[in-house]
């Protein structure tokens, strides 16, 4: 039991990560099991293309970006370090040029006002709080 939020957004980067890069980081990739989907806050968005081949076709699977887990009852304090995570492992290519990131990972937390995000800030993901404004201009962080 305990505090629970709702994670809402993505964030996509690119170029898609595919091939030899992406499959020692198969922690990251969802299983399909909804008891593995809680596991983690955020998990690889990944992407299927039918591709023609000199044989057949074949199936590309690549991720393209970071979506929310579709758990039931999440607990988003960690949601930062795991987008982090992420990132950190992702965000140059083999070739060593970086990838783009954009985006953003809205939180919704069972009582109000307790809304925040993850989003990418110069290609960084960054955790940010909400102000509240009132109509004289007098702020205060929620």
């Amino acid at each position: 039991m305990g505090y629970h939020s709702k994670l809402r957004g993505e964030i996509q980067f690119h170029p898609p990560v595919s091939g030899p890069e992406l499959a020692p980081h198969s922690r990251f990739i969802p299983t399909g099991s909804s008891w593995d989907e809680g596991k983690r806050l955020v998990w690889l968005k990944m992407d299927e293309e039918i591709v023609p081949t000199y044989d057949g076709i074949r199936t590309r699977v690549r991720a393209v970006g970071i979506r929310t887990s579709q758990g039931d009852e999440l607990r988003a304090d960690d949601l930062l370090s795991e987008v982090d995570e992420i990132w950190k492992v992702f965000r140059f290519c083999p070739d060593g040029t970086p990838r783009t990131f954009n985006g953003e990972i809205r939180v919704f937390g069972e009582e109000s006002p307790d809304v925040w995000r993850v989003i990418m800030i110069a290609n960084e993901p960054v955790e940010q709080h909400p102000k509240l404004v009132w109509p004289d201009g007098t702020e205060e962080d929620v």
